[in-house]
């Protein structure tokens, strides 16, 4: 009955949907009125906010744009090829052969699938995991509409690879910034799988540990500290351009050699209902925030997501 209740707001109110999942989330309803902490602040953006520019930069293709016109796209990723539909993946491509590298959709969240060698890769596996992934309407479960804008595609980009010195991963250094400057850091690293992980958290200037504002009923805490980045002015320089006004975005990044390589851009990190901060660390966080003296009226799209399954459609609904 829950889920139907919640499938129905998706619908029909996505502001009611919102209050439901931080109801379930964080055992309360949030404040929207007087929003305060960080998580608050996040959803009255999310809902009563110009969130116009989301959509791009949510858009882990379209967003590459944005990155170039900030003068960063030297740390982007190198991008091997784009499909709209899963059945023109093509793995012959000249450009991915002798290539380890990874496809995933420019909508989503965790569908990346890995491949060593374009000769031997399994492209009816691959074409029915991306097109099963592609089915998946992110965001309209979670009431982020500025994902259900979003025109998808699959994008393969090279594959990069972890330090095994610190992770058994890909080390994410996410960036939480807060009227433009990039104030958090939080470091996810040893990722088993969806969801399994260490954190740390660090004050992203002096990489002190701010492991205490963990919610360790909620993230495995790291148990060693990862080493401040080699390149970490080089990534807070590009997080203050890439934040810049914006009240709050998360900008992902990764190191790789030394060098600092764009991950992409969030606005609504956990969909604002993140259980993994204490609430002293909400405060501090929300105290950062300014949001708009004026509030826009609550412009979330209901009764139906705007992109559809490409299989059965390729332009907008």
């Amino acid at each position: 009955m829950q889920r139907l209740k919640k499938h129905y707001y998706a619908y029909v109110s996505p502001l009611k949907l919102t209050s439901e999942l931080y109801r379930e989330k964080l055992g309360r309803v949030p404040d929207l009125h007087h929003p305060k902490t960080f998580n608050e602040k996040v959803l009255w953006l999310k809902h009563f906010s110009d969130t116009s520019r989301w959509t791009q930069l949510a858009d882990k293709y379209r967003v590459r744009e944005y990155v170039e016109q900030c003068g960063l796209g030297w740390m982007l990723n190198e991008l091997y090829a784009v499909w709209e539909r899963p059945e023109e993946i093509d793995l012959t491509l000249p450009q991915l052969q002798g290539r380890e590298f990874v496809l995933k959709t420019n909508n989503g969240c965790g569908d990346v699938i890995l491949v060593s060698d374009a000769r031997t890769a399994d492209l009816k596996s691959i074409r029915h995991k991306m097109k099963r992934a592609l089915r998946y309407h992110y965001g309209f479960k979670s009431a982020e509409h500025h994902y259900m804008f979003i025109k998808p595609c699959i994008i393969a980009e090279k594959m990069l690879h972890e330090n095994p010195a610190l992770s058994c991963s890909l080390i994410d250094y996410k960036f939480f910034c807060l009227d433009g400057e990039p104030c958090y850091c939080m470091v996810c690293y040893d990722r088993q799988g969806h969801g399994g992980f260490n954190t740390c958290l660090y004050d992203a200037h002096t990489w002190e540990p701010l492991n205490h504002y963990i919610n360790p009923s909620h993230y495995k805490q790291g148990q060693r500290q990862i080493p401040r980045p080699a390149s970490l002015d080089r990534m807070l320089d590009a997080a203050r351009r890439l934040s810049h006004g914006f009240p709050e975005v998360r900008v992902d990044l990764y190191e790789i050699d030394g060098r600092p390589v764009f991950g992409e851009l969030t606005f609504t990190s956990a969909a604002g209902t993140s259980p993994r901060f204490t609430e002293e660390f909400q405060r501090m966080m929300g105290d950062r925030i300014t949001l708009p003296e004026e509030a826009l009226p609550n412009r979330m799209p209901t009764g139906f997501v705007l992109f559809r399954h490409p299989e059965r459609s390729g332009s907008e609904a």
